[in-house]
């Protein structure tokens, strides 16, 4: 029986866990920065539907707490700790009304933080009361309940699908109210006690948070295999008309430009019938490989349908899409079988120039112009 060396198999361990991605996806398990717009996208939504249920139940179950406070500390403890409840309680519906609203990235970050930080700052509240309580009996059970709030919180991270640093962002805090309380006031069970209940915070922390970085790493994988085309690997025709939805309304609203190509190889229809469906796979996938070697970083690739291909080119005017595309058709797409170039015919319009209402507009304004190329000879631009 062979043995793995204990490395490759601690390395097997966290692909499993946390996915095989590629280096660039590595880098979106760590931080938010770079996800592409549609993996944004499904985590907003995600993400706002989680924060809304949380926050829901924290509204419920917080306020009738106070009941069991009520039977294990003296009036004057109970009514400080209804106030913190109440004024959290009003944090959690105001939350709530905050999610209400459109769903953003801006939102959904926040929505995140505002739900972790109205039981951190409770938990601040109500263990500085309580340490001015003389406990006993029920009175010290009930208080040591009070100390199983951060574990609440900071498993409830595992609800979320969250970068390494979103996770830490949100989890700090709450370990270092737990640090911070610890230096200033023993718990009601004394010192071994903190010891102890810090550690194993620390430790269902590094578990909440490898769990919902194991969740952003399936959404990942979903997304991946919702919006790459199987054979090129560019963006399949649904995720193209969500990016394209998505680049159009935030040009609007920043009243940018935003190009949009329509490009159809040339004759392709003759590769398939002379030289077999294998064959025009096989020239699709080095045309994409030339076309996305030769494309500038932030625009993007669809396969719209056959051999039908869409560059969604933002913050481009039409004259510096044309340039862009010049110089892609002038490096080539690469070879048909015979061994002659493969050319294409391209039609661009722009939400500014062509005064464009929605991104179907200007989808359907470049491929007519896809079709003049087409009419005029193949192998061109049209731009109007």
């Amino acid at each position: 029986m062979t043995t793995r060396p204990l490395k490759s198999v601690f390395i097997q361990a966290i692909r499993d866990t946390l996915g095989d991605r590629g280096g660039r996806e590595w880098t979106w398990l760590l931080s938010p920065r770079g996800h592409i717009a549609l993996l944004s996208k499904r985590w907003i939504d995600m993400t706002m539907s989680r924060v809304i249920i949380m926050a829901s139940v924290f509204t419920l179950l917080t306020p009738m707490w106070s009941l069991i406070d009520w039977f294990a500390f003296p009036l004057h403890t109970w009514l400080l700790l209804m106030v913190g409840r109440i004024v959290a309680t009003f944090a959690f519906v105001a939350l709530l009304f905050y999610m209400c609203g459109e769903a953003n990235l801006r939102r959904a970050r926040w929505g995140l933080i505002y739900l972790f930080a109205i039981p951190t700052i409770f938990y601040l509240y109500g263990d500085v009361i309580l340490q001015g309580v003389s406990l006993r009996g029920n009175s010290k059970a009930v208080a040591v309940t009070h100390t199983f709030l951060p574990f609440l919180v900071l498993t409830g991270l595992s609800v979320f699908a969250l970068t390494l640093f979103e996770a830490l962002v949100l989890a700090v805090p709450m370990l270092l109210s737990k640090i911070i309380l610890a230096g200033f006031f023993w718990p009601p069970l004394g010192q071994s006690t903190a010891y102890a209940a810090g550690w194993l915070l620390l430790l269902v922390t590094i578990v909440a948070i490898m769990a919902s970085m194991s969740q952003l790493s399936f959404v990942i994988a979903l997304v991946r295999q919702a919006v790459r085309d199987p054979l090129t690997g560019c963006f399949s025709r649904q995720s193209g008309e969500e990016l394209l939805e998505l680049q159009f309304n935030l040009a609007l609203r920043g009243n940018t430009p935003l190009s949009v190509a329509f490009l159809d190889i040339d004759f392709f229809k003759r590769v398939n019938d002379e030289f077999g469906h294998d064959a025009g796979d096989q020239v699709l996938m080095n045309a994409v490989e030339q076309m996305m070697e030769k494309m500038r970083s932030g625009n993007m690739l669809v396969r719209w349908g056959g051999e039908e291909f869409i560059f969604i080119m933002p913050h481009t005017e039409l004259g510096k899409a044309r340039i862009a595309l010049e110089r892609m058709c002038s490096a080539g797409f690469g070879q048909r079988p015979e061994g002659t170039l493969l050319t294409a015919s391209i039609g661009i319009a722009e939400r500014i120039a062509d005064h464009g209402l929605n991104w179907r507009d200007l989808v359907e304004l470049a491929d007519s112009r896809m079709y003049q190329a087409k009419d005029a000879g193949r192998n061109r631009i049209i731009v109007g």
